[in-house]
Order: C-alpha cells, then sequence, then structure tokens
C-alpha cells in the first residue's frame, strides 16, 4: 500500500488547507482508479487537526502555539548535511555573498524540473527554512519515518487541478491552481463534516494547556449566554502587524454590528489576536485555541460572520455551516479569480455576503438582509429536523 505523509507546512496556515483539499481530491482519484492510499499527516498539536480529510494525524507534542514563532524563529541547528549538500551550500554562499534573496533569485533561474531535483535542504526558503529546517523538526520528527511514508513535505507547491509544481517565483500560477483545489473539493462534496469537526476537537481538547482550556470554556460560555433575545454570532477579526492590509476594517464592521444589535443579537468578537472593538460588541475575545477548537464552537452560533479576505478563509471556507462574510473575497484578485464562496452556493450554502460597499453603510439594508439569511438557516434546520 502507498502510505503518504502529508507533513505540517511551515509557510503559512493557508497551506494546510491547501494541503487537505489535495488529499481529498487525491482519495477521490484513488477511489476511482482502484489504487491503495492512505494518506495522514503530522504536525504540531494545535495546528495538525486542520489536515481533517487525513486517515490518521500523528502530533509531535505542543511545539508551536502561536503561529507567528515561525517567522520569528532563530535558533539554528543544521543537520547532518551529504558531501554533495555541503558543495551546493558552499557555491551558493560564495557567489550569492550568503543573501537568501540572492540565493533564491538564482534558484528561480533553473528550469523547474531541474529545481525540484535539488536536496530540500538547499531549495528550502522563507518560513520553511526558519522553523522547519533550523529548528531541528525535520531532522527529528520527519526523517525518521522516511522509510515507512513517501513524505509530503513544505514547499512541493503542487496544485491538483493543474498536476503541476511550481516554484516561489511563481506564487500567483500556484494560488490559482490551489485555490481551485479547495473549490472542487468544496463542489465534489468535501466540505468538512460534523463527525470530523467533533473528532478533531476531541484530539484537540486532550492536548490543551491549561491556559487554553479556560480560554475553550470562556468562549463555550459566552456563545450559550441566553443575555440576547436574537442569541449569540460569533465574529471573527484580525489584527496582526504581518500584512496589516487584511487587519479587519472598523468602519465597514460599524453597520453590520448596528444591525445585529438592533435586531438583539449579541456579538463575540475573536481573534489571535482579535481587533478591538470595545462597545460595538458584547465581547472583545483574544485567544491562543487551536483553529479547530474555535471552528466547532462556531456552530453554537447563530451566525458567525468572518472575513473572506484573509485571516485563514481558505480553512473556514471549508466548513460546514453558513456564514455571513463582510469583505470581497481575496482569491477574486487573482490573475484567473477562484471563487470559494460561489463553490459554496453551489454545495447548498446559504452564506451572506455583504461586500457591496453602497449596500453595506445602509442599516436598513443589512438589517432585511440577515432577516432573510436567518429565515434561511431557520427552514434548512427544519427540515433537517422533519419538522
Amino acid at each position: 500500500m502507498d502510505k503518504r505523509l502529508f507533513v505540517f507546512p511551515f509557510e503559512e496556515l493557508n497551506s494546510v488547507a491547501f494541503a487537505n483539499a489535495r488529499i481529498f481530491l487525491e482519495k477521490v482519484e484513488s477511489t476511482t482508479d482502484g489504487s491503495k492510499v492512505r494518506f495522514e499527516a503530522i504536525g504540531p498539536d494545535d495546528f495538525v487537526g486542520l489536515f481533517f480529510h487525513a486517515d490518521r494525524l500523528l502530533t509531535t507534542g505542543p511545539l508551536l502555539t502561536d503561529y507567528s514563532k515561525i517567522m520569528n524563529h532563530r535558533e539554528f541547528k543544521y543537520e547532518n548535511w551529504s558531501s554533495q549538500e555541503r558543495v551546493l551550500k558552499r557555491v551558493f554562499e560564495f557567489f550569492m555573498f550568503k543573501s537568501s534573496q540572492s540565493k533564491q533569485a538564482a534558484l528561480n533561474l533553473l528550469p523547474t524540473s531541474v529545481y525540484f531535483r535539488l536536496p530540500f535542504r538547499i531549495r528550502a526558503h522563507g518560513r520553511v527554512r526558519r522553523f522547519y529546517l533550523q529548528s531541528g523538526y525535520r531532522k527529528n520528527y520527519v526523517l525518521p519515518l522516511r522509510g515507512e511514508y513517501n513524505l509530503v513535505e513544505p514547499g512541493e507547491n503542487f496544485a491538483v487541478s493543474t498536476r503541476q509544481k511550481y516554484k516561489p517565483k511563481d506564487l500567483g500560477q500556484l494560488l490559482e491552481g490551489q485555490f481551485k483545489d479547495i473549490q472542487s473539493m468544496i463542489t465534489l462534496g468535501g466540505l468538512i463534516s460534523d463527525n470530523q469537526l467533533d473528532a478533531a476537537l476531541s484530539d484537540a481538547l486532550e492536548n490543551m494547556s491549561p491556559r487554553q482550556r479556560h480560554e475553550y470554556n470562556s468562549l463555550c460560555e459566552a456563545l450559550d449566554s441566553d443575555e440576547y433575545p436574537g442569541g449569540m454570532a460569533l465574529l471573527r477579526t484580525r489584527n496582526k502587524s504581518v500584512a496589516s492590509i487584511h487587519n479587519a476594517n472598523v468602519e465597514r464592521l460599524s453597520p453590520i454590528l448596528s444591525a445585529l444589535s438592533e435586531l438583539g443579537i449579541g456579538v463575540i468578537n475573536t481573534g489571535a489576536p482579535c481587533k478591538p472593538l470595545g462597545s460595538m460588541v458584547d465581547q472583545d475575545f483574544s485567544h491562543t485555541l487551536p483553529p479547530v477548537a474555535v471552528m466547532s464552537l462556531a456552530r453554537k452560533a447563530v451566525l458567525v460572520l468572518t472575513s473572506a479576505e484573509g485571516d485563514f478563509f481558505s480553512g473556514w471556507a471549508q466548513m460546514p455551516f453558513d456564514f455571513i462574510f463582510f469583505d470581497r473575497e481575496w482569491s477574486m484578485s487573482l490573475t484567473r479569480p477562484v471563487s470559494l464562496i460561489e463553490a459554496r452556493k453551489l454545495a447548498g450554502k446559504r452564506d451572506l455576503h455583504l461586500h457591496d460597499q453602497s449596500k453595506i453603510q445602509n442599516s436598513g439594508v443589512i438589517v432585511e438582509e440577515i432577516k432573510a439569511h436567518l429565515k434561511l438557516k431557520l427552514l434548512d434546520r427544519r427540515r433537517e429536523s422533519g419538522n
């Protein structure tokens, strides 16, 4: 049997959403052609659960609870380099003055077929080099399994939809292919099920720190509150120094939050960390919870509001519940636009997309749209329960 081990991609969190879609699509392919393939994944406790479609998860302990630590990692531990790798490294250092930017520029000149034949440690770049290699993660956790599995390591840059690998300079083409992978996964019935969310949550709860357990219980209690007649909504906002252009836009959120208040709906503003909204919401709730814990708890909310521009939208778009999206979908800005929201619509999801600036400034229009959205959700629940 072909056993493939997908290694948690220490590039950015979106990469694990792309990998999850790849697993689903390759499972479909293996079922169609009759080949026997087992898909497993390995990664830190807080993040490995995002491989929802893997057959088995291997955890490597609580190494990483804050994803920003990948970018800030500076500890350097070389693995045992082969003589060939040492020669290549010295050549690059001599000619490229040890500049990672110059080295990557030189590598990008190579044909793709040659580039991916280079030793992994030579072509690894950016965040992959900072944490996956330099921390010793690859050496200590992944390489010992090389004889048992076919490894799918970070930086492979593969898209099932195009059957191609892409060098870092071809990032736009890679993202088009990988967003298409998620799009295909959704339309083929690959949205994450409640059972998969329950299983991921169960694993996450086992591995939570005391602080995380307290945060989980607090968020659970907040969402269960009966203080508001319309129930509690969960809002996801982003507030980070890296790529701050994708942080939540308070001006855009203001009329939406006013509409929710008018409807008697309370709002818990979550994020890691969240954008402080003060009196506009009932609680600002910054946390260190595993993503799967928040995804699972979101099912308690009467409404889930999230960005479609960033903040791990590629992962949240795979969830089984309905959303209110409050900005434009980032992947629609690609050279060849790809819409996950449209794919969700084809899959039967009743998302509300409040991205039209003229509408979003009109609180009355928003109130009516949210009312209609809630009515559709109620009808769906009654249909599911048989009433």
